[in-house]
């Protein structure tokens, strides 16, 4: 196909696909692209150039008639004038009710601005109804129109339609163009349907078309979605790019090289890394912060250090959510020192640190065990102006009892809620957690009284944590009284407190109590799980009750659970 014939072909093609194609870098709306020699990748990767036919614009509305062959020029003048002035539905009823008498078909001319009009400004049903009813008046627009048409169907999240549509086109003696098969592709990519994508795709080789950089770019774009990311499949398309002469865009390198360090696939990274310094191509600040949270997640700290310094160098500067990710690899990593220089360099040259950087820090510093440190960073945090939230809080919280400081805790939270209303029921779990993990359930009991009376409701949680504490303890009664609280308050239990309940009622060796609770979950819906049914055979096992242990067994067998050996080695040991 020689060039003057497609610069004909491809002519007027504004509607067919949205404005996106026009942005800088695509240049001037080029969709099309003749065959090119393969290159050598590595001289594919430098190249700059690329050879394209410009598209060309519509035809005006403002045509003379004398261009609209043999169909009536008092309708089409009326029907441009219309046009001419933004009244496209006034066009479009004008040229309808004109066919019926019509002896000639309006000519592509007239049909094509109507089209591009409705696509232009969203009425894509409008085109689509349009188009219909020219074909039940046996009237077949040109390739331009039904490109348009084409794309309102992917538009308006028709895309069977749109195949529909793509597939009838050489009855109407159409023939796909590279802007059929890209606006087809783009369709499928919006519908996540990558499969018909790349099925489009290989259509359009076979059918002698070279894909171009808009077409890679969809794909690409299609493969690095969160859910349907194929980083690999990314990697690849861009390397057919290269072979086939189409060069890549920085936009198609970064999203690549993000993905492929979203599923940790680092030497890959790395390798589309190098290929985009050789080639100039600037590393974005999305891209550095993918590569950075990889390095951190694979502890790889240096590596991710050196990325961090060489940023500047490369035009790009590290911001919030880069030194956040950073901040992060240290903490989890147990470099906290690193964390506290990189967060004292944000306080004094920025970027200002956030409510997430001092969360970072803070939990890293109580896991770790550094509470001082923790408190001090707590008073930077304040300074900033930043407030304290109930995460930081509780996080604090947890600290201090998982090093055996629980009144502190306490006095902390005490502190605290005078000035801040965080007097909430996650607060108080966890220290109530803490004092029943150290036996001293009479502190534990203190905190549960303390919520009821602050006006708060116990959760769940909150009673179940009480009731094994009792449990632990061999206070069966007191746990059965709180059993009774949670019928009084109307909390609905779940399989996690009988699951407690069990536990404490077998080693009481008080099966009777333990039996009733599996008419008392049947009662509330619920199904005993492995957990309980095991529970419950091992303690009646202990006690020498095989028969009731084997009845059990059964029982848990008829309803789908099937015993593990330990189960069995219990039994028969």
């Amino acid at each position: 196909m020689g060039a003057e014939k497609v610069k004909e072909e491809v002519k007027s093609r504004d509607g067919a696909v949205d404005e996106s194609i026009r942005r800088k870098g695509r240049g001037k709306g080029e969709l099309l692209e003749p065959k090119k020699k393969p290159l050598n990748p590595k001289a594919a990767m430098f190249s700059r150039t690329s050879t394209t036919f410009p598209l060309a614009k519509l035809p005006s509305p403002s045509l003379s008639s004398r261009s609209l062959s043999s169909f009536p020029s008092s309708t089409a003048s009326l029907i441009l004038s219309h046009l001419n002035s933004n009244d496209t539905s006034a066009a479009i009823s004008t040229l309808l009710s004109s066919l019926p008498s019509s002896t000639s078909p309006p000519p592509p001319s007239l049909l094509n601005p109507i089209f591009s009009s409705l696509s232009k400004t969203h009425q894509f049903q409008s085109a689509i109804s349009l188009y219909n009813s020219l074909l039940h008046h046996k009237i077949t627009p040109d390739l331009i129109s039904a490109n348009i048409v084409l794309n309102c169907y992917c538009q308006a999240h028709q895309i069977d339609h749109a195949q529909k549509l793509f597939d009838e086109m050489p009855q109407w003696g159409l023939s796909p163009d590279p802007v059929s098969f890209n606006t087809l592709v783009k369709g499928y990519c919006k519908e996540n349907r990558v499969g018909d994508a790349f099925r489009v795709l290989e259509w359009m080789k076979r059918k002698g078309w070279s894909p171009n950089v808009y077409t890679y770019s969809m794909l690409i774009g299609v493969v690095s979605r969160k859910e349907s990311m194929d980083s690999l499949m990314g990697l690849k398309l861009m390397t057919e790019m290269m072979m086939g002469g189409v060069e890549p865009s920085g936009v198609n390198c970064n999203c690549v090289l993000a993905s492929l360090c979203k599923e940790r696939k680092i030497i890959e990274a790395r390798l589309v890394y190098g290929w985009m310094k050789k080639a100039g191509i600037g590393v974005d600040i999305v891209s550095c912060t993918c590569f950075l949270d990889v390095f951190c997640r694979e502890r790889m700290l240096v590596e991710a250090r050196l990325l961090f310094d060489e940023m500047p160098e490369m035009g790009v500067a590290p911001n919030l959510i880069t030194c956040n990710t950073l901040i992060h690899g240290y903490c989890v990593s147990g470099k906290l020192d690193e964390a506290l220089k990189m967060l004292d360099d944000m306080v004094k040259n920025g970027p200002s640190p956030n409510i997430k950087t001092f969360t970072i820090v803070i939990k890293g510093l109580c896991v770790g065990g550094k509470l001082e440190e923790a408190i001090r960073v707590i008073d930077i945090m304040t300074q900033q102006g930043i407030n304290l939230d109930k995460f930081i809080y509780c996080t604090l919280l947890e600290g201090l009892c998982k090093i055996g400081k629980l009144e502190d805790a306490v006095q902390h939270f005490h502190q605290m809620g005078e000035t801040m209303e965080f007097n909430d029921i996650v607060a108080y779990n966890i220290l109530i957690n803490a004092f029943c993990k150290m036996g001293n359930m009479e502190r534990a009991k203190e905190l549960f009284m303390e919520v009821t009376d602050k006006g708060l409701s116990p959760d769940l949680r909150a009673y179940t944590t009480l009731i094994d504490g009792f449990c632990k303890i061999g206070n069966i009664e007191a746990a059965q009284e709180v059993v009774r609280d949670i019928q009084k308050n109307g909390v609905k239990p779940d399989v996690i407190m009988f699951s407690v309940l069990m536990e404490g009622f077998c080693e009481a060796k008080n099966f009777e109590a333990a039996e009733n609770l599996l008419c008392d979950m049947a009662r509330y819906g619920l199904e005993p799980n492995m957990a309980i049914y095991t529970t419950m055979i091992f303690g009646l096992c202990k006690s020498g009750d095989m028969d009731r242990a084997l009845h059990f067994m059964k029982e848990m067998t008829e309803k789908g659970h099937q015993p593990n050996a330990k189960t069995y080695m219990r039994l028969f040991k």
